[in-house]
């Protein structure tokens, strides 16, 4: 299934393709059939049999409880086309939240059950795989998994797609168009080798108010023997529960997890609560808590009123190459400065370590407070970055996650921990929070809007809100039902139309330029995808999101201090230049680097990548003069596997990934020894009980990160740009 415009999507079958390296103008002998093609095998008959306790617990596994309808469960598995044996096993139930608009332009909500035999396609590989299902209700869900450095294997990606079809959405205002939406993440699940089981419920949120649970989950990904399912890995959520663990704000959980399912509103519940608000409790010290405002220059009056308490944790590289992690709280004295507006408003916060954040706030076309964008800048001081490999240099990660906060004129208080993941392993934790960005009174905050997660807990499920004014009271539970997992094209029968797919991985282009003397000066292979906000014509923002063609046109400049290369992009309305300059220090020994300084792009706003663009046609420029991207010692190149994200503005983001790069010093037209990027995955240690004990203590922080997270996305709108929230494998934006 290929989407060539947001309602124009063309669906192949009987494929068969080879568009080099022809035999006699035959097809070769050797043949690769897709995934598609693969044979599903039946489910093992041990599938549901509980396995013993899994050895990296200490305590024995508790009993396999299910509160859900075990019928509602679906038995998924991936078959390698090499070996025709299943390497992903999946067993999954889930059930969905959409809100939509209707016709009468009324706001209604929609709950649906994933169908337990849902087709299954996917991929297989030692440290990537994929599981696609799809049911016959134009509903997808693709997951995607990798391995990281430590030998556990993680969920990094969920999309869900799922069309506006009568069944489904009656009376929609958009019939028969198709949504996808997705949410990038960091969440490890279990040891290579073991399964993850998770009979809990699990709730993530996407964009635009859509939320999906999970539950009577067993997966593996990996290292699948005998189409069985290895040892289980017990979440934290189905492990007995005794006291309620300690508040830790030394280390920050590295979970997009959620535990509870989501309670999706399109717009805050109302102001006034049926009950009245909890008393407020602080688990943190309250001596962490800041009180800031930013005061109105023409009246001398506060506009903004924040009082909160951040800690951060920061993964970086020391002088000897090893890796540690810097945790630091915010000073709760920091400056606070900032800008005041109707519908706008800023507030930074920056302490005497060089640490500065900052909060953009918006206003809704209901009429409600949001935050539209986090910034989070540092600078690798001695102080808080000891032995740093890049000292007193200074790194800038945003997040461009929206969600909302309160109705005008109220407050928005949340003393429960929000877990906010800017880039791979540059994490934050906000605590003891009451924001008003927007109409303050007598220097005063207004009413409290409570965040659900300091109100009292009752029964969890996600509730459907219909299309009048939602309360607590009128709330419907949607059934469980199964996920779906989408990310690359999915084989369907020729008279069905399959979901326009969230861009898959951005294949790797080749590009070179040469000298005056045709010889080879520049080389670069890279993935190329963007992301770039613009505006609609009804005003509304929204994300374009696609990939880069491997066939650009590359030019550029080649100098003994810098290089420049351009790639011609789309016939030539993408224009992308990424300026080399050589020169600076790096590492212990002060060797010569070079590094990718500025980053520009100029595009066109063509409806096939930004469809109903206000201003289709229009030439639009972006650069950043400080990318600082890609410091390579001289004489080697730049190589890194891992996603890479490059800010070029605030609206324009680069996600590359599979680079390897030199601009300078190529001999015979051929890369020099590598410089492997930090981001890269390094190899597991021989002791399995260090990567065991690891997956022990990662699952045990996916606790402390479970319900924080939830609260952050669940306030969330649409148009997520940001990489990592979703995140994100090792996005990076340097500045």
């Amino acid at each position: 299934v290929v989407q060539i415009q947001p309602n124009v999507t063309l669906t192949f079958t009987n494929v068969q393709i080879q568009p080099y390296d022809l035999e006699d103008g035959q097809f070769s002998s050797k043949v690769e059939e897709c995934a598609g093609d693969a044979t599903p095998k039946p489910p093992p008959a041990n599938h549901t049999t509980p396995k013993p306790p899994p050895t990296n617990h200490t305590t024995p596994s508790p009993p396999v409880t299910t509160p859900f309808p075990p019928s509602e469960v679906g038995h998924f598995n991936v078959t390698d086309p090499k070996t025709h044996k299943a390497c992903v096993l999946v067993n999954l139930g889930a059930m969905f939240y959409v809100p939509y608009t209707k016709k009468d332009n009324s706001t209604d909500g929609v709950g649906f059950k994933l169908d337990p035999k849902a087709k299954a396609t996917g991929t297989c590989g030692k440290n990537t795989s994929t599981i696609t299902l799809q049911d016959d209700k134009k509903v997808n869900l693709t997951a995607d998994f990798n391995v990281n450095k430590d030998g556990n294997f993680m969920v990094t990606r969920l999309v869900f797609a799922y069309t506006y079809t009568e069944s489904l959405f009656p009376g929609s205002k958009k019939p028969n168009t198709t949504h996808t939406e997705s949410t990038l993440l960091q969440f490890p699940l279990a040891p290579l080798g073991q399964s993850y089981r998770c009979n809990s419920e699990i709730g993530f949120v996407f964009s635009n108010g859509a939320n999906a649970t999970f539950f009577g989950q067993k997966l593996q990904p990996f290292e699948v023997k005998n189409n069985t399912f290895g040892n289980e890995f017990v979440c934290s959520e189905d492990l007995p529960k005794t006291t309620p663990p300690p508040s830790n704000h030394t280390t920050l959980p590295p979970s997009n997890h959620t535990t509870p399912p989501p309670s999706n509103h399109t717009t805050p519940p109302p102001s006034n609560h049926t009950t009245p608000p909890p008393p407020v409790t602080t688990p943190f010290p309250p001596s962490d808590v800041g009180h800031f405002n930013v005061t109105d220059p023409k009246t001398g009056k506060a506009c903004v009123l924040v009082n909160m308490g951040a800690m951060f944790s920061v993964q970086y590289e020391k002088k000897d190459d090893s890796t540690h992690v810097a945790n630091f709280t915010l000073s709760p004295k920091a400056k606070a400065s900032g800008t005041c507006g109707k519908n706008f408003s800023s507030i930074t916060l920056q302490d005497q370590r060089k640490v500065n954040l900052t909060a953009d706030f918006g206003v809704n076309a209901d009429g409600n407070s949001m935050v539209t964008r986090l910034v989070f800048a540092y600078t690798y001081t001695e102080s808080l970055f000891p032995g740093s490999k890049t000292p007193n240099k200074t790194n800038t990660v945003s997040s461009l996650e929206h969600f909302l906060l309160a109705p005008l004129g109220q407050s928005y208080r949340c003393n429960s921990e929000n877990a906010v993941e800017f880039a791979r392993m540059v994490n934050a934790t906000f605590f003891g929070q009451k924001v008003q960005p927007f109409e303050v009174k007598n220097n005063t905050f207004g009413k409290e809007f409570v965040c659900s997660k300091d109100l009292p807990q009752t029964t969890p499920g996600p509730t459907i809100h219909p299309h009048t004014t939602p309360s607590p009271s009128n709330h419907t539970t949607p059934h469980h039902t199964k996920p779906h997992h989408t990310t690359k094209p999915v084989h369907t029968k020729p008279h069905t139309t399959g979901p326009p797919l969230f861009p898959p991985e951005p294949k790797q282009g080749n590009y070179t330029v040469k000298d005056k003397n045709k010889k080879t000066c520049i080389l670069a292979n890279l993935g190329i995808q963007f992301h770039i906000r613009y505006t609609k014509t009804d005003n509304k923002q929204a994300i374009a999101r696609f990939n880069a063609p491997t066939d650009a046109v590359a030019t550029g400049t080649c100098g003994s201090v810098k290089s420049t290369l351009v790639l011609n992009l789309y016939q030539n309305t993408f224009t992308l230049t990424i300026g080399f300059t050589k020169g600076g220090k790096m590492g212990a020994n002060g060797a010569d680097s070079f590094l990718a300084k500025t980053v520009e792009l100029s595009y066109k706003e063509v409806q096939a990548h930004f469809p109903d663009s206000k201003d289709p046609g229009t030439v639009k420029k972006a650069s950043n003069t400080s990318a600082d991207a890609f410091q390579t010692t001289a004489g080697h190149s730049y190589k890194c596997m891992s996603d890479y994200n490059l800010t070029v503005t605030k609206d324009v983001e680069i996600l590359v990934r599979k680079v390897q790069l030199q601009p300078f010093g190529v001999q015979d037209g051929k890369f020099s020894a590598a410089y492997e990027c930090s981001l890269d995955p390094k190899p597991a240690p021989a002791n399995n009980s260090v990567a065991i004990g690891v997956g022990v203590s990662m699952s045990l922080l996916v606790v402390f990160a479970a319900v924080g997270y939830f609260v952050y996305r669940r306030r969330q709108q649409n148009l997520p740009l940001s990489f990592s929230s979703k995140k994100k494998g090792g996005y990076d934006s340097l500045n």
